[in-house]
């Protein structure tokens, strides 16, 4: 069996959400593979189900704002509309869709 990010390269070592978050704050972007949809269905008045390739990630609906545009345009990066605990959430998703390749970013060519 074949996914289409089979051909995506992976970050190694894998990115910690550390390294995502820096990189974030210093307003770098992210970009989405243009062969990965997402969908969402609302759990509860407070949570959604992502559907996002093959895996399933829970969310808070408080950042659907910021999710619509992430998901939706190829290109995304911090613009500090945020508030400490929705970043960590955005950082925590996005450092887990890194690294499964359905997003890219520099930090992979970054030496620590």
């Amino acid at each position: 069996m074949s996914f289409a990010n089979d051909t995506v390269a992976l970050p190694t070592p894998l990115l910690t959400e550390t390294q995502v978050k820096d990189y974030l704050l210093d307003g770098q972007p992210v970009f989405r593979s243009l062969d990965v949809k997402a969908i969402w269905r609302n759990l509860s008045d407070s949570q959604v189900m992502l559907h996002l390739g093959d895996s399933l990630y829970p969310a808070s609906v408080d950042i659907l704002p910021v999710l619509e545009p992430l998901l939706s345009a190829p290109g995304w990066f911090y613009a500090g509309e945020l508030t400490d605990a929705e970043l960590d959430e955005i950082t925590a998703l996005l450092t887990q869709w890194l690294n499964r390749g359905y997003w890219r970013c520099d930090l992979q060519d970054v030496d620590d």
